[in-house]
Protein backbone atom coordinates (compact mmCIF):
# COMPACT_ATOMS: atom_id res chain seq x y z
CA UNK A 1 0.00 0.00 0.00
CA UNK A 2 1.38 3.41 -0.99
CA UNK A 3 1.22 6.74 0.78
CA UNK A 4 -2.15 8.18 1.67
CA UNK A 5 -2.86 10.81 -0.99
CA UNK A 6 -5.12 13.83 -0.62
CA UNK A 7 -6.36 15.25 -3.94
CA UNK A 8 -7.76 18.79 -3.79
CA UNK A 9 -9.60 19.95 -6.91
CA UNK A 10 -11.64 22.81 -5.46
CA UNK A 11 -11.96 24.91 -2.31
CA UNK A 12 -15.67 25.27 -2.88
CA UNK A 13 -15.51 28.87 -4.13
CA UNK A 14 -15.51 27.99 -7.82
CA UNK A 15 -15.63 25.13 -10.33
CA UNK A 16 -13.33 22.18 -9.78
CA UNK A 17 -10.26 21.90 -11.97
CA UNK A 18 -10.35 19.24 -14.71
CA UNK A 19 -9.63 15.90 -13.08
CA UNK A 20 -6.35 14.61 -14.55
CA UNK A 21 -6.56 11.24 -12.82
CA UNK A 22 -8.03 8.33 -14.79
CA UNK A 23 -9.93 5.56 -13.05
CA UNK A 24 -7.52 3.21 -11.31
CA UNK A 25 -4.73 5.77 -11.01
CA UNK A 26 -4.51 5.45 -7.25
CA UNK A 27 -5.03 1.72 -6.89
CA UNK A 28 -1.92 1.48 -4.70
CA UNK A 29 -2.88 4.34 -2.37
CA UNK A 30 -5.65 5.47 -0.06
CA UNK A 31 -7.18 8.61 -1.56
CA UNK A 32 -9.00 11.41 0.23
CA UNK A 33 -10.80 13.84 -2.06
CA UNK A 34 -11.50 17.51 -1.39
CA UNK A 35 -14.30 18.19 -1.95
CA UNK A 36 -16.07 16.53 -0.15
CA UNK A 37 -13.50 16.34 2.67
CA UNK A 38 -12.44 19.77 4.02
CA UNK A 39 -8.88 20.94 3.44
CA UNK A 40 -7.79 20.55 7.06
CA UNK A 41 -8.99 16.94 7.14
CA UNK A 42 -7.10 16.18 3.93
CA UNK A 43 -3.94 17.69 5.42
CA UNK A 44 -4.31 15.74 8.65
CA UNK A 45 -4.94 12.34 7.05
CA UNK A 46 -2.65 12.49 3.99
CA UNK A 47 1.08 12.12 3.62
CA UNK A 48 1.03 13.58 0.12
CA UNK A 49 -1.35 16.41 -0.78
CA UNK A 50 -1.89 17.05 -4.47
CA UNK A 51 -3.32 20.51 -5.20
CA UNK A 52 -4.97 20.54 -8.63
CA UNK A 53 -6.12 24.14 -8.31
CA UNK A 54 -6.07 27.34 -10.38
CA UNK A 55 -3.75 30.17 -9.38
CA UNK A 56 -6.01 32.01 -6.93
CA UNK A 57 -7.33 28.93 -5.13
CA UNK A 58 -3.82 27.46 -4.93
CA UNK A 59 -2.55 30.57 -3.13
CA UNK A 60 -5.53 30.42 -0.77
CA UNK A 61 -4.96 26.75 -0.03
CA UNK A 62 -1.24 27.19 0.64
CA UNK A 63 -1.89 30.09 2.98
CA UNK A 64 -4.46 28.02 4.87
CA UNK A 65 -2.26 24.95 5.07
CA UNK A 66 0.68 26.94 6.39
CA UNK A 67 -0.92 27.24 9.78
CA UNK A 68 -1.17 23.54 10.61
CA UNK A 69 0.84 21.35 8.23
CA UNK A 70 4.03 19.65 9.41
CA UNK A 71 7.45 18.95 7.98
CA UNK A 72 6.73 15.31 7.22
CA UNK A 73 4.07 16.20 4.64
CA UNK A 74 4.57 16.51 0.88
CA UNK A 75 2.68 19.00 -1.29
CA UNK A 76 2.49 18.75 -5.09
CA UNK A 77 0.92 21.51 -7.20
CA UNK A 78 -0.19 21.08 -10.81
CA UNK A 79 -0.66 24.83 -11.38
CA UNK A 80 1.73 25.86 -14.21
CA UNK A 81 2.19 29.50 -13.23
CA UNK A 82 2.77 29.56 -9.46
CA UNK A 83 6.51 29.01 -8.84
CA UNK A 84 8.00 27.02 -6.00
CA UNK A 85 9.48 30.11 -4.40
CA UNK A 86 6.04 31.72 -4.12
CA UNK A 87 4.57 28.46 -2.82
CA UNK A 88 7.21 28.43 -0.08
CA UNK A 89 6.53 32.04 0.87
CA UNK A 90 2.81 31.26 1.24
CA UNK A 91 3.10 28.07 3.26
CA UNK A 92 6.25 28.85 5.24
CA UNK A 93 8.78 26.33 6.51
CA UNK A 94 7.64 22.77 6.75
CA UNK A 95 6.43 20.44 4.01
CA UNK A 96 8.41 19.37 0.97
CA UNK A 97 7.14 21.23 -2.11
CA UNK A 98 6.87 20.05 -5.72
CA UNK A 99 5.38 21.17 -9.00
CA UNK A 100 4.16 18.59 -11.52
CA UNK A 101 2.91 18.76 -15.09
CA UNK A 102 0.81 15.87 -16.36
CA UNK A 103 -0.45 16.14 -19.98
CA UNK A 104 -4.18 16.06 -20.66
CA UNK A 105 -5.70 12.64 -21.27
CA UNK A 106 -2.85 10.68 -19.71
CA UNK A 107 -3.63 6.97 -19.59
CA UNK A 108 -2.19 4.81 -16.86
CA UNK A 109 1.12 3.29 -17.89
CA UNK A 110 1.41 5.26 -21.12
CA UNK A 111 2.26 8.81 -20.07
CA UNK A 112 5.10 10.97 -18.83
CA UNK A 113 4.88 13.34 -15.86
CA UNK A 114 7.36 16.16 -15.31
CA UNK A 115 8.33 16.90 -11.72
CA UNK A 116 10.32 19.75 -10.14
CA UNK A 117 11.31 19.83 -6.48
CA UNK A 118 11.97 22.78 -4.21
CA UNK A 119 15.77 23.23 -3.90
CA UNK A 120 17.16 21.23 -0.99
CA UNK A 121 14.30 18.72 -0.94
CA UNK A 122 15.31 15.41 0.63
CA UNK A 123 15.67 12.45 -1.77
CA UNK A 124 13.19 10.53 0.37
CA UNK A 125 10.47 13.06 -0.41
CA UNK A 126 11.26 12.87 -4.14
CA UNK A 127 10.82 9.11 -4.02
CA UNK A 128 7.44 9.48 -2.29
CA UNK A 129 6.17 11.63 -5.16
CA UNK A 130 7.71 9.41 -7.84
CA UNK A 131 6.03 6.36 -6.29
CA UNK A 132 2.69 8.16 -6.05
CA UNK A 133 2.82 9.16 -9.73
CA UNK A 134 4.26 5.88 -10.97
CA UNK A 135 0.86 4.88 -12.39
CA UNK A 136 1.46 7.38 -15.20
CA UNK A 137 4.27 5.32 -16.69
CA UNK A 138 7.32 7.57 -16.32
CA UNK A 139 8.20 10.45 -14.00
CA UNK A 140 10.93 12.81 -15.21
CA UNK A 141 12.55 14.96 -12.51
CA UNK A 142 13.81 18.25 -13.94
CA UNK A 143 14.43 21.90 -13.15
CA UNK A 144 11.49 24.20 -12.56
CA UNK A 145 12.45 26.36 -15.54
CA UNK A 146 12.11 23.34 -17.85
CA UNK A 147 8.50 22.85 -16.74
CA UNK A 148 7.51 25.84 -18.90
CA UNK A 149 8.32 23.86 -22.06
CA UNK A 150 6.54 20.79 -20.68
CA UNK A 151 3.44 22.88 -20.01
CA UNK A 152 3.51 24.33 -23.53
CA UNK A 153 3.88 20.94 -25.17
CA UNK A 154 1.99 18.65 -22.79
CA UNK A 155 -0.98 20.94 -22.11
CA UNK A 156 -1.04 23.46 -24.96
CA UNK A 157 -0.05 20.82 -27.49
CA UNK A 158 -3.50 19.26 -27.33
CA UNK A 159 -5.00 22.49 -28.69
CA UNK A 160 -2.34 22.72 -31.41
CA UNK A 161 -3.03 19.17 -32.58
CA UNK A 162 -6.78 19.78 -32.50
CA UNK A 163 -6.22 22.67 -34.91
CA UNK A 164 -4.40 20.29 -37.26
CA UNK A 165 -7.17 17.68 -37.03
CA UNK A 166 -9.73 20.40 -37.69
CA UNK A 167 -7.89 21.27 -40.91
CA UNK A 168 -7.91 17.62 -42.04
CA UNK A 169 -11.64 17.42 -41.38
CA UNK A 170 -12.38 20.62 -43.30
CA UNK A 171 -10.29 19.47 -46.26
CA UNK A 172 -12.19 16.20 -46.49
CA UNK A 173 -15.54 18.03 -46.29
CA UNK A 174 -14.53 20.31 -49.16
CA UNK A 175 -13.71 17.20 -51.18
CA UNK A 176 -17.27 15.95 -50.74
CA UNK A 177 -17.31 13.82 -47.58
CA UNK A 178 -20.21 14.26 -45.16
CA UNK A 179 -19.16 16.14 -42.04
CA UNK A 180 -19.71 13.17 -39.71
CA UNK A 181 -17.67 10.85 -41.91
CA UNK A 182 -14.86 13.36 -42.32
CA UNK A 183 -14.71 13.96 -38.58
CA UNK A 184 -14.65 10.26 -37.77
CA UNK A 185 -11.87 9.62 -40.29
CA UNK A 186 -9.82 12.60 -39.08
CA UNK A 187 -10.10 11.42 -35.46
CA UNK A 188 -9.19 7.86 -36.39
CA UNK A 189 -6.21 9.04 -38.43
CA UNK A 190 -4.94 11.11 -35.50
CA UNK A 191 -5.38 8.16 -33.10
CA UNK A 192 -3.71 5.65 -35.41
CA UNK A 193 -0.81 8.03 -36.01
CA UNK A 194 -0.34 8.56 -32.28
CA UNK A 195 -0.18 4.79 -31.76
CA UNK A 196 2.32 4.43 -34.60
CA UNK A 197 4.48 7.16 -33.11
CA UNK A 198 4.31 5.56 -29.67
CA UNK A 199 5.72 2.29 -30.99
CA UNK A 200 8.13 3.78 -33.53
CA UNK A 201 11.77 3.81 -32.36
CA UNK A 202 12.79 6.70 -34.59
CA UNK A 203 11.72 10.31 -35.01
CA UNK A 204 8.42 11.60 -36.43
CA UNK A 205 10.34 12.57 -39.58
CA UNK A 206 11.46 8.95 -39.99
CA UNK A 207 7.91 7.68 -39.67
CA UNK A 208 6.66 10.31 -42.10
CA UNK A 209 9.13 9.05 -44.70
CA UNK A 210 8.12 5.44 -44.10
CA UNK A 211 4.42 6.09 -44.74
CA UNK A 212 5.04 8.29 -47.79
CA UNK A 213 5.52 6.69 -51.20
CA UNK A 214 8.23 8.35 -53.34
CA UNK A 215 6.64 10.35 -56.12
CA UNK A 216 3.13 9.73 -54.77
CA UNK A 217 0.26 12.07 -54.02
CA UNK A 218 1.19 12.39 -50.33
CA UNK A 219 4.63 13.77 -51.24
CA UNK A 220 3.01 16.39 -53.43
CA UNK A 221 0.59 17.30 -50.65
CA UNK A 222 3.41 17.51 -48.09
CA UNK A 223 5.03 20.16 -50.26
CA UNK A 224 2.00 22.36 -49.51
CA UNK A 225 2.70 22.05 -45.79
CA UNK A 226 6.36 22.88 -46.35
CA UNK A 227 5.50 25.88 -48.54
CA UNK A 228 3.20 27.25 -45.84
CA UNK A 229 5.75 26.54 -43.07
CA UNK A 230 3.33 24.44 -41.00
CA UNK A 231 6.12 22.70 -39.08
CA UNK A 232 7.67 26.07 -38.23
CA UNK A 233 4.28 27.36 -37.13
CA UNK A 234 3.93 24.53 -34.62
CA UNK A 235 7.48 25.21 -33.43
CA UNK A 236 6.69 28.88 -32.85
CA UNK A 237 3.38 28.03 -31.17
CA UNK A 238 5.18 25.89 -28.57
CA UNK A 239 7.77 28.63 -28.04
CA UNK A 240 5.09 31.31 -27.69
CA UNK A 241 3.15 29.18 -25.22
CA UNK A 242 6.26 28.42 -23.15
CA UNK A 243 7.18 32.11 -23.14
CA UNK A 244 3.71 33.03 -21.93
CA UNK A 245 3.86 30.50 -19.09
CA UNK A 246 7.33 31.77 -18.16
CA UNK A 247 6.14 35.39 -18.11
CA UNK A 248 3.21 34.53 -15.84
CA UNK A 249 5.48 32.56 -13.53
CA UNK A 250 7.88 35.49 -13.25
CA UNK A 251 5.00 37.91 -12.69
CA UNK A 252 3.72 35.75 -9.84
CA UNK A 253 6.86 36.57 -7.83
CA UNK A 254 7.71 40.19 -8.65
CA UNK A 255 11.24 41.18 -7.74
CA UNK A 256 12.39 37.58 -7.41
CA UNK A 257 15.20 36.50 -9.71
CA UNK A 258 14.98 32.82 -10.59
Amino acid sequence: MGATVGVVTSLGSGPSAPDPWPQGAWDQAEVILSPPAPLDEVAQRSQLILLSLPDGELRQALSSLGGFIGRKKVIVSTCPVVPLRLMRSLIGDGPALFRAVIPWGTHAGEGVAALAADPGTAPEAVRVVEDALAWIGAVEVMSEETLDAVTALGLGGAAFLCAAVQGLEEGAVREGLPRATARSLAHQTALATALLLRDHPGSPADLKDQVTSPGGTTVAALSILEDTAVRGAFLRAVQRSAGGVRARRYAASPGVIE
